[in-house]
């Protein structure tokens, strides 16, 4: 699954953007191969596919990557 660019507004003017696990779809907490200021310029900018590259791959704590996987 690819990475969810869905923003939920929060208090206070922020927004946070959900990620769901590449394997199972939950929540995700752990992203690698992220450039999250980058996808956030094209994001504002209108590039979206550019931007869901940009944000990696996410996975859930089940899930998550270690050793060399890490790497994306």
């Amino acid at each position: 699954m690819p990475a969810s660019l869905k923003r939920i507004n929060v208090p206070g003017g922020a927004s946070v953007l959900l990620h769901v696990c590449e394997v199972c779809g939950a929540e995700a907490s752990f992203g690698v191969g992220v450039e999250f200021r980058q996808a956030l310029i094209r994001l504002a900018g209108g590039d979206v596919v550019t931007a869901k590259r940009l944000l990696g791959k996410w996975y859930c704590g089940e899930h998550r990557p270690t050793g060399g996987d890490a790497r994306g």
